[in-house]
């Protein structure tokens, strides 16, 4: 039902990618070479630490360039940390155990028009003036790039099942197993209720077929699923 994968494409191959998780950042990619394609998982080795947790109190409220001063010494005594940040800095170890700092901006940007987000989403874009990556923040029981389907409850349909198994600008024929059996199905009954909604009315649509009660709901039944089906298309 939820998304376990996130295909990004991008025009410029980006030095690092970070990917922020309940207020955590993870290092995911840091680009050393010349890769077009990159595959990567996210667990807990990857996660970058604050400063806060690294530092004691002292150094942590102190001036920012007295602090930024101990920070090759975080490396030194933590030599299996990845990266680390602070509110001004995002941190990576070199081969040496140094680290390499960078100007890290945590605030994001967001849409002055929300026009692309459905469901009371939050848009965000990673320029305000010129955005090329708008991303939706969808609220609770709300899923998808626009935060179009809801998770009603305990039930689930069928976008909310195969909605992340789509793979978006490509034939039938490149999408999985999955997707081709469950279209499939999903043709097959769709015919299958419309050929029996059409001899049901046909069947009943006679008037001494319709002299018992049952007769009546038995055309009223068929007339509705018709009404139904033509009114979601």
């Amino acid at each position: 039902m939820f998304q376990r994968t996130i295909l990004l494409y991008v025009n410029e191959i980006p030095q690092a990618v970070f990917v922020k998780i309940d207020n955590s950042y993870y290092l995911s990619a840091f680009q050393q070479s010349d890769k077009y394609n990159i595959s990567v998982s996210i667990d807990s080795k990857q996660r970058c630490t604050s400063v806060n947790e690294l530092l004691n109190s002292e150094l942590v409220e102190s001036p920012e360039i007295r602090r930024v001063e101990h920070y090759h010494m975080i490396y030194q005594t933590h030599v299996h940390l990845i990266c680390f940040f602070d509110e001004f800095y995002m941190c990576f170890c070199t081969p040496e155990h140094h680290a390499n700092c960078i100007k890290f901006k945590h605030a994001h940007s967001k849409c002055r028009h929300n026009a692309h987000c459905q469901n009371c989403a939050e848009c965000w874009q990673d320029n305000p003036t010129c955005p090329r990556v708008t991303v939706c923040s969808c609220t609770d029981r709300f899923l998808g790039n626009q935060c179009q389907f809801y998770a009603k409850g305990i039930g689930l349909t069928l976008d909310d099942i195969l909605c992340y198994e789509i793979e978006p600008y490509t034939t039938m024929n490149d999408q999985t197993n999955l997707i081709k059996w469950s279209s499939a199905v999903t043709i097959i009954i769709f015919v299958a209720g419309l050929i029996n909604s059409g001899l049901s009315i046909l069947a009943f649509r006679t008037k001494s077929s319709r002299e018992v009660g049952c007769g009546i709901y038995l055309l009223a039944s068929p007339v509705t699923s018709f009404l139904t089906v033509f009114f979601h298309i």
